[in-house]
């Protein structure tokens, strides 16, 4: 068996000086005591060897109210505004072993609230370091987790906005989170604060996930950044029991339920959205040109609408002449700007699709062909839109159907 192992496994900077900072005061210290507020880091096995050396973990306020002397480790998480006034109230010795990157965000939110801004979390809301952070800014400050609550997110739209990101938080959701919150308010600033160690390891773990035939992440169930390395490797689910064989005899986990027709499929890599039961059936020569027309099929789904606007509408150069005034000719009379021509055609193809499956087997698909005809046939004639809009959008349509995993097509 080949194991392959990440280069960025391990620590990240914040944690492991965290972690050194205690072990050096537990060895360091004298007769006082040595207190963590919470855990110094997610890590149950580092947490339980401090105290076998002795460092006792304060895991409530009440617990650091009763406090009168000793030495208070703040986690890496870092912690509110308000607990390092109690402890300096209470003389308490403070070593502080927050993350100097998440030390950073405390400094922005407390600036920017300050001058007046409303200030967005995108993290987890129970999570220690949204918390602390929280304890940084004032009133008006709002944790974000999914895209329900963006959606259901109220700013007042007169003030500005600044928006951060819990260090550990998933690059990907964070990029579509603050899509929907920058249209909630004029005035958006957006600082991308997760770490470049978070980026690295789940840019590395989404590559290895697409590599191997099962990826094991080692960490603890509380750590964020656990969760979130767990979240990248997707799975993919199957009702059919050949497809099922197919993929346990490849080495991958098949997992079933009781009263369930689906199974489920992990750990799954681009490649396994591509494949199909019958390649194991066909002559290699055959299954691999299948295969690159798949791929080809994903490429031109993607890119063909969207390759198509940029090239007519903002790089023509590119275009030899001829082909230039050919899309010039085919366009003449119609009234409407490219990307909305492409949007009447896919929407007026997943209209028909929709109506196809609703429709019962024969008739449904006789629809669709149909349905697609007339509809461009008469869409050309109406100079509602150009000829080779039809045309690429056909194109495009017909590569999402040669996509075999429907799951890997919402995606």
């Amino acid at each position: 068996m080949n194991v392959k192992r990440a280069k960025t496994a391990g620590f990240c900077f914040g944690v492991k000086r965290a972690v050194e900072t205690v072990y050096e005061q537990a060895k360091n210290s004298d007769a006082a005591p040595i207190y963590t507020y919470g855990p110094i880091i997610h890590n149950e096995e580092v947490v339980k060897d401090l105290e076998n050396q002795g460092v006792i973990v304060l895991r409530t306020e009440q617990e650091l109210e009763q406090l009168t002397e000793g030495t208070v480790i703040i986690r890496s998480h870092g912690v509110a505004k308000y607990i390092y006034e109690k402890l300096e109230k209470k003389k308490i010795q403070i070593v502080d072993a927050t993350c100097p990157f998440v030390k950073k965000i405390h400094r922005i939110v407390s600036r920017e609230s300050a001058a007046g801004k409303q200030i967005v979390i995108i993290g987890n809301p129970k999570h220690p370091e949204v918390e602390g952070i929280r304890g940084w800014a004032g009133e008006q400050v709002f944790a974000v987790e999914t895209k329900e609550d963006a959606a259901s997110l109220v700013l007042d739209s007169a003030r500005a906005v600044c928006v951060v990101a819990q260090t550990t938080f998933n690059y990907n959701k964070f990029q579509d989170l603050v899509e929907i919150i920058s249209k909630k308010s004029y005035d958006v600033s957006v600082l991308n604060t997760i770490c470049g160690a978070t980026r690295e390891r789940q840019t590395e773990a989404r590559s290895i996930a697409e590599e191997v035939d099962a990826m094991i992440v080692i960490g603890d169930k509380h750590s964020s950044n656990t969760q979130k390395l767990f979240e990248i490797p997707r799975f993919e689910t199957t009702e059919r029991p050949d497809r099922a064989a197919m993929e346990i005899l490849d080495g991958r986990i098949l997992l079933l339920c009781d009263n369930s027709p689906v199974g489920i499929l992990f750990p799954a890599s681009f490649d396994s959205f591509l494949k199909v039961s019958e390649d194991r059936y066909h002559h290699f020569l055959i299954v691999s040109f299948e295969r690159l027309l798949r791929y080809a099929a994903v490429f031109l789904a993607l890119w063909i609408s969207g390759g198509y606007l940029a090239v007519t509408g903002f790089h023509t150069q590119v275009l030899p002449t001829k082909l230039l005034l050919a899309f010039a000719e085919a366009r003449k009379g119609v009234p409407f700007p490219g990307i909305l021509e492409i949007l009447l055609m896919e929407f007026a193809f997943e209209l028909i699709r929709e109506a196809g499956v609703r429709m019962p087997g024969p008739l449904g698909g006789t629809i669709g062909i149909v349905g697609g005809l007339i509809i461009g046939d008469a869409a050309v004639s109406a100079n509602l839109v150009s000829p080779m809009t039809v045309v690429v959008v056909a194109v495009s349509a017909l590569c999402s159907l040669a996509i075999p995993n429907e799951e890997f097509k919402q995606q």
